[in-house]
């Protein structure tokens, strides 16, 4: 099931320059009505993407991908 996201979410991914780094820890999110406990991914930014921006992706991420309960960042001047 985590290498189906992994690869789901970067898919998505193609064109923003950013890239997936893994999954991360399991948390408990809020969708709709109701609670489930799902994996985190961890995104690495490009340096100088805007806080916009990286909501954006966040939210298109946990939007669109079934499973996803939280989209962690990394931005790095690499």
């Amino acid at each position: 099931m985590s290498q189906d996201i992994v690869e789901q979410v970067e898919d998505m991914l193609i064109c923003t320059g950013c890239t997936v780094v893994g999954i991360g820890p399991h948390s408990v999110a809020v969708m709709g009505d109701a609670r489930f406990y799902g994996p985190s991914i961890i995104i690495k930014f490009p340096y100088g993407t805007s806080v916009e921006e990286m909501g954006k992706i966040s939210t298109k991420i946990t939007n669109e991908i079934k499973g996803i309960s939280r989209v962690l960042a990394e931005v790095s001047p690499e």
